[in-house]
């Protein structure tokens, strides 16, 4: 039972279900100011078009089907990089940091992309900008 545990404790299902259609086609993911279209692997911010490369596409593709779960390190490992390899890992702290460059307003200081330490990584959109509102003349 330990055992059977153990090795599915990093297995994350998507929180949003499928992401496909009946067809077998991806949808479009939305989160926040971010949105991931479908077929043509782009991301747009605000809806301005990102360039990201593609190790960076698959690690926000990630993110985004598990809006608000922390994901952890070795769970990242394995689904991008295809690997089981734990010894240094410090190729996805930097793919982390590119990619924090692209998506947050201060990669310094990160309020989407968040560092859960000893676990992994929670991706929290921040939500559109509302528009401003009609500012009001007192009577």
């Amino acid at each position: 039972m330990a055992r059977t545990r153990a090795t599915t404790k990093d297995t994350i299902p998507p929180k949003t279900g499928k992401q496909t259609t009946s067809s077998g086609k991806v949808q479009d993911v939305r989160c926040g100011r971010l949105c991931l279209i479908a077929g043509a692997r782009q991301i747009t911010r605000d809806r301005q078009p990102l360039q990201l490369a593609p190790k960076q596409f698959q690690l926000l593709l990630m993110f985004m089907r598990h809006c608000g779960e922390v994901l952890p390190r070795s769970f990242l490992v394995r689904e991008i990089w295809n690997t089981n390899y734990m010894g240094d890992t410090r190729f996805l702290d930097v793919h982390i940091r590119w990619l924090r460059q692209k998506i947050e307003d201060d990669p310094s200081a990160p309020t989407c992309l968040r560092t859960v330490r000893g676990v992994g990584y929670r991706f929290t959109p921040v939500a559109e900008a509302a528009p401003e509102a009609a500012e009001v003349e007192p009577v």
